[in-house]
């Protein structure tokens, strides 16, 4: 049974992965870019962010990063997306709100419910789209490459980790076998992967590369595309 993996693992990953039989193919699909925050841009605002909406890592990753460069305050309050990116700002002492359902309709309608004044800044990378019903100030902080690498084999499981992730692989050409099955991180990618394969989709709502894995290997298990006499395995 092989698995690709729509990014590079880690040696944890790897080797979980060994350890039950698995063969697979760890493949970049996109390259990531962080933006320098523009410090002048913030000082020169009279009216001073006071909520930020995060829905992505690395959005988490930059704020967590750039915080003191930015204004941020620790009155301010976060909104975003997962528990996951709850855990990368806590670090800031501020206010974090978590979206009841993993994805961007569901953390509009609490940014909706719990905020209203007028600073509000969305913290958000250069493919992604914007809100329907709210108009919070959209700063791009970082930026997405998609590789488009061409994928010779086909695979009967394939883990999927952003939206941008699954347009770099479709446009490059590469298809799936009708039997294969889908893992996509969180309900945004997985609504993503529904848009471009009929293939079918489970989601990962914890959303870390250890439990992608994981459900990985359950997925094998459940459908007995593991051997258990085994002996080798092969990174492809």
């Amino acid at each position: 049974m092989a698995v690709f993996i729509g990014r590079t693992i880690q040696p944890q990953s790897e080797k979980l992965l060994r350890k039950h039989g698995l063969e697979f193919k760890a493949q970049p699909l996109i390259a990531t870019d962080y933006c320098l925050p523009d410090a002048r841009f913030f000082q020169a605002r009279k009216n001073k962010p006071d909520a930020w909406i995060i829905s992505s890592k690395n959005a988490a990753l930059w704020l967590s990063q750039y915080y003191q460069q930015i204004g941020f305050a620790k009155t301010d309050t976060i909104f975003c997306l997962s528990e996951n990116q709850e855990k990368l700002l806590k670090k800031l002492g501020a206010k974090i709100l978590v979206s009841e359902k993993k994805n961007s309709k569901s953390l509009e309608d609490l940014v909706k419910k719990e905020y209203r004044e007028n600073c509000l800044v969305f913290l958000k990378g250069d493919r992604a789209e914007g809100f329907r019903y709210i108009r919070p100030l959209e700063i791009v902080v970082y930026r997405t490459t998609l590789l488009k690498p061409k994928i010779d084999k086909t695979y009967q499981l394939y883990l999927f980790f952003s939206p941008s992730g699954i347009e770099s692989f479709s446009i490059a050409g590469n298809r799936l076998e009708s039997q294969a099955q889908i893992i996509a991180i969180g309900e945004t990618t997985a609504q993503k992967a529904r848009s471009v394969f009929s293939n079918r989709v489970k989601t990962c709502f914890n959303q870390t590369e250890q439990e992608m894995v994981k459900k990985a290997i359950c997925e094998a298990q459940k459908n007995n595309w593991i051997y258990e006499n085994r002996t080798k395995q092969t990174v492809i």
